[in-house]
């Protein structure tokens, strides 16, 4: 490429994780989009997980969910979305005095999801709200949910990431922290095309897109439902 005159590179990957960046590479204009070098001084641009994650668990909060609030997802240093997703959500906890109750551990698709939440249920737990570390994690919890006779978000409240199709196709919709693709590669963009490119980690903020899978705690539902049939 440099041999046809390339003049910049913008590095990307899947998903967030640590990359090796050569030397021939480090040499040249080069901004990192959705990966983090090993070695300081490379611009990168980074979606803000944790504070979307300090978002997921301010929204349930907010709706009144204190101890009853579970996470689904993987629990692993080297998946560093999920890593800092959970810090964020235990972040905003730790400083309201609240705990999450529980982790259901499983893989980042529907099927694993579907499994490991149907057997959490199954075993007579019952979570007032889940915070779904994605939107395929979500699918199978909304799955598993409807099998154990849970209504969303009357029984149950869901939470997601990514904000991908998913989100707007499920029923009820779901509330998602956005990855605003577009705004990453333009941000990258922009710093490669920059005279001065900054060296600490750009992060594009993940907005909430609210829709109808979070309610109240069931049991403040049913206590409100009683008072008023008084």
């Amino acid at each position: 490429m440099l041999d046809r005159g390339i003049g910049g590179f913008v590095y990307a990957s899947m998903y967030t994780r640590r990359v090796a960046v050569s030397k021939v590479l480090r040499a040249n204009p080069v901004v990192l989009l959705n990966c983090m070098a090993r070695v300081r001084g490379i611009p990168t641009v980074l979606s803000d997980e944790r504070e979307a994650g300090r978002s997921a668990a301010r929204v349930l909060l907010r709706h009144g969910h204190r101890d009853g609030i579970v996470v689904v997802g993987e629990n692993t240093e080297h998946v560093i979305a999920a890593a800092e997703r959970r810090a964020g959500i235990h972040e905003v906890m730790g400083q309201q005095g609240a705990e999450i109750a529980d982790s259901i551990e499983t893989s980042w698709w529907p099927e694993p999801a579907y499994e490991a939440v149907g057997e959490y249920l199954a075993e007579g737990n019952r979570p007032t709200a889940l915070i779904c570390l994605n939107d395929r994690i979500a699918l199978g919890a909304y799955q598993a949910a409807h099998d154990a006779g849970l209504v969303i978000p009357d029984d149950l409240s869901v939470v997601s990431f990514d904000d991908s199709d998913l989100a707007s196709w499920m029923r009820p919709g779901l509330s998602s922290l956005a990855l605003r693709h577009f705004e990453l590669g333009r941000r990258a963009v922009e710093i490669l095309l920059s005279d001065s490119r900054p060296t600490e980690i750009q992060r594009v903020a993940m907005p909430l897109r609210e829709r109808g899978s979070i309610g109240g705690p069931p049991l403040r539902k049913r206590a409100r439902r009683a008072r008023a049939t008084k």
